[in-house]
């Protein structure tokens, strides 16, 4: 029991890392956008697909 519990709150924690992460890099993303206005520059400097960039700029 004690290790399917651990099992669960590591999946748990892994979804939730992954939400940050998602959350962090599109506002990083929105804010280099405010001086980097050329989304092909953004997504090479980020090392990102341009339909990324353009989606979270779309939001």
């Amino acid at each position: 029991m004690c290790e399917a519990l651990k099992e669960l709150m590591a999946e748990e924690f892994q979804e939730q890392e992954e939400l940050v992460t998602k959350r962090v890099t599109e506002e990083f993303i929105r804010t280099l956008s405010k001086n980097i206005t050329d989304v092909d520059k953004l997504a090479e400097l980020l090392n990102l697909p341009v339909e990324q960039i353009n989606k979270v700029l779309d939001k």
